[in-house]
Parts: structure tokens; C-alpha cells; sequence
């Protein structure tokens, strides 16, 4: 079993001010001493909870308040996915979720989500195809009015 390693709260912070700064995983982890992995650890903590200091979490995984919010996101993303036509990677993205965690999370725990975002897309498109068709009828209808009031004024002179 491997040791857990026990780290400054401080060298988290700067790792955490790096980030912000906008250096990559591997340039902070270059810098601090630190292994690639522990830098993107410490960076999804950090964007999961907000927090800067290390955080205990054994036996606190699946009731924490972190972890409700995540399952709060995955079941907003699941909801939006089901009833738009909008991809699964811009929902991912929106609600702050890995793409590959939300895909995995649908097809393990919601599978009908697929065939209720394959029919959202299909109502899209066949709601798109209605408003062009009834546009160019409107179209019709005004020219034909159109034409009808011109050999109508025609007529009258």
C-alpha cells in the first residue's frame, strides 16, 4: 500500500496561484517539486470545493458537501441533456464537468438519457424543418396577396 504524503497547505496555495495564473499542470509541478497528477489533484479539488487547504476526506467521500454539488451538476446536466439538442461536451463544460465522468455517469446510472437527447435533437430539427416550411407558405401567401391587390387595382382602373 502506498504512504500518503502530507504537503504544506502553502504549497498548495502556490500551486493553486500558478494555475490561475495560468501555468500548465507539468510547468507548476516542474517548479514546486511536485508530480503532475498532485498538481491536477490538488486543481480539481480546488475547483470542486473552492477551498486552498487540504481537506480530510476519508469516510467523508459520499456525504460531504463537495460531493453533493457534484451530484447536484451531474443531475442539472442530465436533466438539460435529456431536453435539449445541445452536445454533451458543451453541457459537460457548462455545469463543470469532466466530459468522460458525465458520459460515464449517464451510461452507468441513466441510460434512457441518450434516447431522450436523441428525440430532443429530432423534435429540434423537425420543429426547424416546420418553421422553414411555414415561412416560405407565409411567403407564398404574401405574394400571392400581393398579386391579387395589384390585378385588383388594375382591374378598378
Amino acid at each position: 500500500m502506498l504512504a500518503t504524503v502530507r504537503y504544506p497547505d502553502s504549497l498548495r496555495q502556490q500551486a493553486i496561484a500558478l494555475h490561475l495564473q495560468g501555468k500548465g499542470y507539468k510547468a507548476i509541478g516542474h517548479q514546486l517539486g511536485l508530480t503532475r497528477d498532485t498538481v491536477r489533484n490538488w486543481i480539481a479539488s480546488y475547483r470542486e470545493t473552492g477551498r486552498t487547504e487540504s481537506v480530510q476526506t476519508t469516510g467523508q467521500l459520499r456525504n460531504g458537501p463537495s460531493y453533493q454539488r457534484r451530484e447536484e451538476r451531474f443531475a442539472a446536466a442530465r436533466e438539460e441533456y435529456e431536453n435539449s439538442s445541445v452536445s454533451l461536451l458543451s453541457i459537460a463544460q457548462k455545469h463543470g464537468l469532466n466530459y468522460n465522468n458525465l458520459r460515464n455517469y449517464l451510461l452507468r446510472n441513466h441510460p434512457e438519457s441518450t434516447l431522450l437527447h436523441t428525440y430532443a435533437k429530432q423534435s429540434a430539427k423537425m420543429q426547424a424543418s416546420m418553421d422553414a416550411q411555414m415561412a416560405a407558405i407565409q411567403q407564398q401567401g404574401d405574394e400571392f396577396l400581393a398579386q391579387m391587390r395589384e390585378e385588383s387595382s388594375q382591374s378598378d382602373q
